[in-house]
């Protein structure tokens, strides 16, 4: 009975971290994006700051599977 409480409270514990790394995620895309615009704006070669952005996207959609996975 207690292995099953900890497998639950692990988790839970594991669901906050997935949603807290979403959150963190999603703050640091919209940055990143922002960035992106504003150099190209001003004309300076975005090409780092896309790649960082694609990165990001491809970390983002990895924690929210992981959240789809961890709900079903």
């Amino acid at each position: 009975m207690q292995a099953v409480k900890i497998r639950d409270n692990r988790s839970n514990v594991e669901s906050v971290e997935t949603h807290r790394s979403v959150k963190e995620l999603y703050k640091l895309i919209e940055e990143q994006r922002q960035l992106i615009e504003e150099s190209n704006q001003r004309g300076y070669d975005a090409t780092s700051a896309q790649i960082v952005f694609e990165s990001l996207l491809i970390s983002f959609s990895l924690c929210t599977q992981r959240l789809k996975q961890s709900a079903a």
